[in-house]
């Protein structure tokens, strides 16, 4: 025997690539299911820099991707430019530069903003102001202050499951 040749192996372990699929689709539905909103990308629409804050972080903690815009006008110019279309819009609807009404009209009017789900969070939580958002455009509407049950009740509502497996760090293929 000599000692200076590396020993190698002369067979390979069978894969059942089937199985191994299944295995990793199992893992990312288990993931999907303690992050209800994994790697879903969220446009918050809110002037108010706390209510910012406390959202990004009650998102970011369930696994969504979140884009901030300060005003309407950001908001629209944000899903304008996206590189990737935003699965949901979280619209405050009080704002200054343009409100959340406005803001929803023009972005129904751009192809890549027809199917986002828009969801409405106002102060103001009386039936007229929900009919004015649906009119307006938009998918749903909230009442701040929000309650946490409520919002990921509409959030599944609308939000199309997905789990990109490069946010889990899986390879693509």
């Amino acid at each position: 025997m000599n000692l200076e040749t590396p020993l190698t192996p002369d067979f390979e372990l069978p894969v059942d690539r089937e199985r191994t699929r299944e295995l990793r689709e199992a893992r990312d539905a288990r993931a999907a299911r303690r992050n209800p909103l994994m790697g879903a990308r969220v446009l918050l629409v809110e002037d108010h820099p706390i209510n910012q804050e406390i959202a990004r972080e009650i998102l970011t903690t369930s696994g969504a991707q979140v884009s901030i815009a300060g005003n309407g006008e950001e908001a629209v110019q944000a899903v304008l430019e996206a590189s990737q279309p935003f699965d949901l819009v979280l619209m405050d609807i009080q704002m200054p530069v343009m409100d959340g009404y406005q803001a929803t009209r023009l972005i129904r009017e751009e192809p890549q903003g027809q199917t986002i789900p828009i969801i409405a969070m106002t102060a103001n939580g009386i039936g007229d102001e929900r009919e004015r958002c649906l009119a307006a455009g938009m998918s749903d509407h909230l009442a701040k202050p929000i309650d946490l049950d409520e919002l990921f009740e509409v959030i599944k509502r609308w939000l199309v499951p997905r789990v990109p497996r490069e946010t889990l760090g899986f390879p693509i293929g």
